[in-house]
């Protein structure tokens, strides 16, 4: 049975708790660890390997993580409301589940991350490819609540990853 969309929308606002924990432990760990040998948070001045490295310390260990629990059924959020992803009838492989969370997560997120560092980096003077990456960073969260409310509430992630939302009684594998 397909779970109602508000439930997957309460489950990914748990997640995404989840999310801010670790992000947050990041930046209590690097800020103070960045301020004492910089003086500033630019690591390098060069916003490429600045955004790699925001990449490595937050958008691949959260990406991985969800993968990992979503080829195990679900995460955290998803297990607090009984609902699992599944690939047929078993939980995805670990390739499903990394390919669902690189669309989900790791694309958006980098866009947005993208659009951040090079304005952040600018001299006032934005570069033409600012909007539309940071559009797509906003159009593909957006298409994928939307499509929540459709009635297969199959999501633009799952399509790809060839997984489905499911209501469970209890998470087994």
């Amino acid at each position: 049975m397909q779970p109602r969309p508000w439930r997957r929308l309460a489950a990914w606002c748990i997640d995404w708790g989840c999310i801010l924990g670790w992000v947050a432990l990041v930046a209590v760990v690097a800020v103070p660890l960045v301020l004492a040998q910089r003086g500033s948070l630019a690591l390098t001045g060069n916003v490429a390997v600045e955004n790699l490295l925001a990449f490595a310390v937050t958008v691949a260990p959260v990406t991985a993580a969800f993968a990992v629990l979503e080829s195990r059924g679900a995460t955290l959020g998803k297990r607090a409301l009984r609902i699992a992803v599944r690939a047929g009838e078993s939980v995805p492989s670990l390739r499903a589940a990394a390919v669902r969370n690189l669309v989900k997560l790791a694309l958006p997120w980098t866009l947005g991350h993208l659009v951040v560092f090079r304005l952040a980096a600018s001299d006032g003077a934005a570069p033409w490819w600012v909007v539309p990456v940071l559009v797509a960073a906003y159009a593909l969260p957006v298409a994928s609540v939307v499509s929540l409310f459709r009635r297969d509430g199959r999501t633009p992630y799952d399509a790809l990853s060839g997984t489905r939302v499911v209501q469970v009684a209890a998470l087994g594998r």
